[in-house]
């Protein structure tokens, strides 16, 4: 602790070590008997797909889309024409633009 009652905490040894590391070694020494074999590779995934989100909305904003309408174009674009009615996107929300079947899209009265 320093001065003012901060944990601070020594530059580690390893220059690989990075915060996961820190966070799995501190999720440990609370939860000793916790299974956390998958919390590495869980943890630098999602690191990984925050940087590849901030990437494609930066890309998405410099065309004036965001991730939601850019989804609901695509969604449109994969569907031909005369399979999909403008109504039919009221059946969407758009945790379903992720779902796709053999037409590129999934209506809500199909999802389970």
């Amino acid at each position: 602790m320093n001065g003012e009652g901060i944990h601070v905490r020594p530059v580690h040894a390893d220059p690989d070590w990075d915060l996961v590391d820190q966070v799995v070694e501190d999720m440990q020494r609370i939860l000793p008997e916790a299974d956390l074999s998958s919390l590495h590779v869980v943890s630098r995934m999602l690191q990984v797909m925050r940087v590849f989100e901030r990437r494609r909305e930066k890309v998405l904003k410099q065309h004036g889309l965001e991730a939601w309408s850019f989804d609901m174009l695509s969604a449109i674009r994969r569907c031909p024409a005369q399979q999909m009615r403008p109504g039919d996107l009221l059946e969407f929300t758009p945790g379903d633009l992720g779902d796709h079947d053999d037409r590129g899209w999934t209506p809500l009265s199909d999802a389970t």
